[in-house]
């Protein structure tokens, strides 16, 4: 499987958002520093301008570069993660990273020389030489 839906992808950015919002309260919950609340709830408002940018498109398909902007989502969940002293909200706030690099891995993105990932293009997104 080279590249996921553009169904399947808006999907779990949606509940990637959720998740990562839901950690947010509980870090609200739990008293935390709001700047490391904001820096979680600006994760998750990151994942909705991905999952708007991708309905906009017009597109049936998922573009390669897709694959980056998944991958950078899941590496900031780590980074946050990295700043909290208390180690249950860590793991809360990586879980949803951690979901959502499993999901791109299933599609084998591959990394170019520029260190992005990209999911490679199917067959039938190849554009046709014949006319």
């Amino acid at each position: 499987m080279a590249r996921p839906s553009k169904e399947e992808v808006i999907s779990r950015l949606r509940s990637f958002a959720h998740d990562v919002l839901d950690a947010a309260k509980i870090a609200r919950g739990r008293s935390l520093v709001t700047e490391r609340i904001e820096a979680i709830e600006a994760i998750a408002w990151q994942a909705t301008l991905v999952t708007e940018r991708l309905n906009a498109t017009g597109r049936d398909y998922v573009a390669p570069d897709t694959a980056q902007a998944l991958t950078e989502l899941a590496r900031l969940t780590d980074t946050v993660a990295e700043s909290i002293a208390d180690g249950a909200m860590q793991s809360a706030v990586r879980a949803p990273g951690h979901a959502l690099n499993a999901f791109v891995s299933k599609f084998s993105p591959e990394q170019t020389i520029s260190g992005k990932f990209i999911f490679r293009l199917d067959d039938e997104d190849s554009p046709s030489l014949e006319g």
